[in-house]
């Protein structure tokens, strides 16, 4: 990642405003997917949700795969949180795939 630069410590600086590429987003999804289709859905919802964590985690299989699709092909679902209260979020087509993905090879 060419925005990463060490410093003399040995930690980087990470410029919070420069944003992946899509070829750098598009390997991160490639890798989490080859490991893992639950590492690969975890990763697409935290990227297209702008989740934490703890919002993805506390996700139920029904909370996604229940939610019909609105006319631009995305799912609009509610998360609750203690920190952050209560917000509206939309999942894109490509996380919800990874999520039915992960889905089925549990219970095939």
């Amino acid at each position: 990642m060419k925005n990463v630069c060490r410093l003399k410590d040995g930690k980087t600086n990470i410029n919070p405003h420069i944003p992946f590429t899509k070829e750098e987003l598009n390997e991160i999804f490639n890798i989490a997917k080859q490991y893992s289709p639950k590492y690969h859905a975890m990763v697409r919802l935290l990227y297209d949700m702008a989740a934490r964590i703890q919002d993805v985690v506390g996700l139920t299989f029904k909370d996604i795969l229940d939610v019909k699709k609105n006319a631009k092909g995305n799912r609009i679902i509610t998360l609750k949180d203690k920190k952050t209260g209560v917000r509206v979020v939309k999942v894109k087509p490509d996380a919800y795939k990874a999520v039915k993905e992960y889905f089925d090879s549990l219970f095939p």
